[in-house]
């Protein structure tokens, strides 16, 4: 069993799923939530594992391991205000953050991420073969959250927004792995990820 990492993995679980029409991270995979699955391989990655929602009372009897849980610190601002709040409760110099509606991320990507951070980084997220940044997984330093701060007190909310004025060093995605950014928004989404996940069990 490999050692943990002396980072924090952040879990963003806040979001209002309302293209699903349901709360994405209590979805069922496998014999869990989409949010166990994704908290206990946090768990088993890092040393401190954060799960930020909106509302502590939704995650009531979910098996989330040693995780804490807690409520975002600004209401409503999206994954920015997620990763703000996990930040700011963070114990670490870094932390790898991630959504709840990637059921594909791996040990092995998150590893290659962390491995590839170096202390002065800012933030590290993945490039795909686009050449688009991708926010998540990525490695935020905790010092970032002065940065994410000021621009929520602006009313600049937005991933795409903080990806414009922050430093970031991309880890080039190779099209092999794209597979790991796969997300779900809508209820057809959802049913595509659990085909796939079945056909790939088969293989």
């Amino acid at each position: 069993m490999k050692a943990r990492l002396p980072l924090t993995g952040i879990l963003l679980a806040g979001g209002k799923s309302s293209r699903m029409g349901q709360d994405k991270a209590l979805l069922s995979f496998g014999d869990s939530t989409l949010l166990e699955h994704l908290a206990f391989l946090l768990g088993s990655i890092f040393e401190e594992t954060l799960i930020v929602v909106d509302q502590l009372d939704k995650l009531e009897g979910l098996a989330l391991g040693e995780a804490k849980v807690y409520e975002d610190l600004i209401q409503a601002r999206g994954p920015l205000g997620g990763i703000y709040t996990g930040l700011c409760y963070s114990k670490t110099k870094a932390s790898c953050v991630l959504t709840c509606d990637m059921p594909f991320i791996d040990e092995v990507i998150l590893r290659e991420l962390v491995n590839f951070w170096e202390e002065d980084d800012d933030v590290l997220c993945l490039e795909n073969p686009e050449r688009k940044l991708e926010p998540f997984p990525g490695v935020y330093s905790r010092s970032t959250r002065r940065l994410i701060h000021l621009l929520l007190e602006r009313g600049e909310g937005a991933m795409h927004r903080f990806l414009e004025v922050a430093v970031i060093k991309p880890l080039v995605l190779k099209e092999e792995k794209i597979r790991i950014l796969t997300n779900m928004n809508t209820i057809e989404d959802y049913y595509h990820v659990l085909k796939e996940k079945e056909e790939w069990v088969r293989e």
